[in-house]
């Protein structure tokens, strides 16, 4: 095959970081060298999806860069542990761009940066800022958020970063039940609406 039609290591590599959308930190437990740390990159780079790892000996850290979309958390943690070292259960996964919501999991570190939505509910972590969740509540000033406020899915990130830790996605979320909520009322209204009325005995509909 041809130089051509060969696909490079640096085409590669650019394909793969233009999908790139998450980043893990796995405390891993076990490393007693610098052979340690190796094999477990090498281990990680061989997983579909994995873009980038770096391993720490020293703070007993694995770096992994990954698209979520071909490769879960789950996996990674599980290959090193395949190669012999142990991940803790403090293992974090840090979101840092764009995904898609079917994505995002319950316990995700989402970064929220300045004219962002919010996209699921949560509880900031880290960074402060000003929220503007008039779509919800009605409240026209945004709301100052900081570390232990709770954010809501749909309202608008206005100025500062924040990262924040999930806790309801999907049909959990506020914002999902609120559109429920009115749906469900919507359907309750047509069917009063539409109830027939008996007029000299002939039925009529409304």
């Amino acid at each position: 095959m041809s130089a051509t039609e060969t696909e490079s290591e640096a085409q590669v590599l650019a394909r793969d970081q233009s999908a790139l959308a998450a980043q893990a930190v796995l405390p891993i437990s076990g490393m007693t060298c610098a052979n340690c740390a190796a094999r477990i990159e090498r281990g990680l780079r061989r997983t579909a999806g994995v873009v980038e790892v770096s391993v720490n000996l020293a703070s007993e850290r694995a770096t992994v860069a990954f698209d979520p979309g071909r490769v879960g958390l789950a996996a990674l943690v599980g290959g090193v542990r395949e190669l012999g070292y142990d991940v803790p259960e403090t293992t974090t996964r840090l979101v840092i761009e764009d995904i898609p919501l079917s994505a995002v999991q319950v316990g995700d570190l989402v970064l929220v940066r300045p004219g962002e939505k919010v996209p699921v509910d949560g509880e900031v972590v880290e960074g402060t800022s000003a929220v503007d969740e008039s779509m919800l509540t009605g409240e026209s000033l945004p709301v100052d958020k900081g570390a232990s406020d709770t954010v809501v899915g749909g309202s608008l990130n206005t100025s500062g970063s924040f990262t924040f830790r999930t806790t309801r996605v999907g049909r959990d979320t506020v914002l999902a039940q609120i559109v429920r909520a009115v749906e469900q009322a919507q359907g309750s209204k047509v069917a009063v609406c539409r109830r027939p009325e008996i007029y000299g005995g002939e039925v009529r509909g409304r």
